[in-house]
């Protein structure tokens, strides 16, 4: 896999965490569900993951050098 489907991954899991425990826990959780909107907002103006440039770090290739290397 690569670093665009990681990152969805992990942002779907989190706001479905967040919803959950919004729910049934405390409706506090519903922040974290907020937080990563406003997050994925940030990131659709500015480009920049602090998630992806970890990812990136740890050697998960990006769309590109995926296709590349299969190639």
């Amino acid at each position: 896999m690569y670093i665009e489907k990681y990152l969805k991954i992990i942002w779907g899991v989190a706001i479905l965490t967040g919803v959950l425990l919004g729910a049934f826990v405390n409706k506090y959780w519903l922040i974290l569900a907020g937080f990563i909107g406003v997050h994925l907002i940030q990131m659709a103006f500015t480009d920049f993951c602090l998630a992806g440039k970890i990812l990136k770090a740890l050697g998960v290739k990006n769309k590109e050098e995926y296709y590349k290397s299969k190639q």
